[in-house]
């Protein structure tokens, strides 16, 4: 019976990771770009390319944490999704900065880091659009 148990909770605690995988691709992405020494970004002469690209990366950052934190904790309310993706989409976003401070050839920058945050408050306000697309993928997948 306890050995029953336990593989009753692996297999619970596998079919949340799948939720995971999604949000690790990019942050991972993020810090191998963020790893990068001296990177120029392609000027299209509005002067704040770099913030877009921190922006959008953020977005669909946050998408995924949306995908991942309502795959994992089924039914949640929108405050709470609000505060747990901020709160991990910040922190991420802040540690980015840091980590980017001790890399030669990058800077830490507060406007980037209010991009980033900006980018994962964009993607919260998108998400019912993304769970209704969600919800037809995997109806579709089963």
């Amino acid at each position: 019976m306890f050995l029953a148990v336990i593989i009753m909770k692996i297999t619970m605690n596998l079919n949340k990771f799948k939720y995971i995988i999604p949000s690790l691709i990019p942050a991972i992405i993020i810090f191998i770009l963020s790893h990068q020494p001296n990177v120029k970004i392609p000027d299209i002469g509005i002067g704040i390319e770099d913030k877009i690209l921190h922006i959008a990366a953020y977005f669909i950052f946050g998408l995924c944490l949306v995908y991942s934190i309502t795959g994992i904790k089924k039914g949640i309310n929108n405050r709470t999704l609000l505060t747990i993706l901020l709160l991990i989409g910040a922190s991420y976003a802040l540690s980015d900065e840091i980590h980017q401070y001790y890399v030669p050839g990058r800077e830490s920058d507060i406007a980037d880091f209010i991009a980033d945050v900006a980018g994962i408050i964009i993607s919260y306000f998108f998400h019912p659009s993304i769970r209704k697309i969600i919800r037809r993928f995997e109806k579709t997948n089963v």
